[in-house]
């Protein structure tokens, strides 16, 4: 068990098994090699038929392949490239005896076999190599799960960007729109308010008879009065909307008063 940070314990992970593939035509060998690799810390499967082990290979992926240089079906040299091509990552290691040192060569450089190992081969020290091109091998998984993870995630956020960016862009259009209707209220409202300001100035001027180009040159003179105490654009507005209602409260004077007052 494993303790975290935050004090919580954990199991300790599980040591994934070197998931091996062994080729070779001779049973015997197989079988020694088998015995080496044998427990919990290998995963072995085994062919007789470099052809059989592609077709394997077709649908399974493995940390490490080992086989055998010189078979009647297919040399183990053809067979590595073939398995690079399926495989590039897998590590290939290449058991191969003193008298094929051309096919050895050819197998470096073709195929791209991890190493070569000469026959008779030393056990510590094949085993010792699985081990470091499996290590490798998993790293390389790692990596490749990641990439494929942060992938999916970038592409995820690319979609939800998008769909971010849609629905902001029918947004502001729907504001941009709500706006233009308020503006268009507002701008119907200011009209009709001065409308009536206008219809409401010209029933005074009838009410109390006097002449409406009366009113129009006390709306200037308070406009420019206004302006020259440098009153704000809608302090101003307000004054010149007033002006022309200066003479309101005299519609509520009796007839007799009014008429008495023009008289006078």
């Amino acid at each position: 068990m494993t303790v975290s940070a935050t004090g919580q314990l954990h199991p300790e992970e599980t040591i994934k098994p070197i998931k091996l593939m062994l080729v070779d035509d001779e049973p015997q060998m197989l079988s020694a090699l088998q015995r080496l690799f044998r427990g919990e810390h290998y995963a072995v499967e085994t062919f007789t038929n470099p052809l059989e082990a592609l077709k394997s290979l077709e649908s399974e992926r493995f940390d490490v392949i080992v086989s055998d240089m010189r078979m009647p079906t297919m040399s183990g040299a053809d067979f590595l490239l073939s398995a690079s091509q399926l495989w590039p990552n897998t590590p290939r290691i290449l058991l191969t005896g003193y008298s094929d040192q051309e096919s050895t060569v050819r197998a470096i450089n073709d195929a791209k076999i991890h190493q070569y190992i000469a026959k008779p081969w030393d056990n510590q020290e094949l085993k010792k190599v699985v081990d470091e091109a499996a290590e490798l091998a998993q790293s390389t998984q790692k990596k490749e799960h990641r990439a494929k993870v942060l992938e999916r995630t970038n592409l995820e956020l690319k979609k939800q960007r998008k769909s971010l960016n849609e629905s902001l862009q029918r947004n502001t259009a729907e504001l941009e729109q709500a706006v233009a209707f308020v503006d268009l209220a507002q701008a119907q409202l200011q009209h009709s308010y001065e409308t009536f300001i206008k219809s409401f100035a010209n029933i005074i001027n009838l009410k109390i008879g006097s002449q409406a180009d009366v009113s129009l040159r006390i709306q200037e003179h308070c406009v420019m009065v206004a302006e020259a105490l440098e009153c704000q654009e809608q302090e101003i507005e307000s004054i010149k909307n007033a002006a022309l209602l200066y003479q309101l409260g005299k519609i509520f004077l009796p007839e007799n008063l009014l008429n008495r007052a023009l008289c006078d």
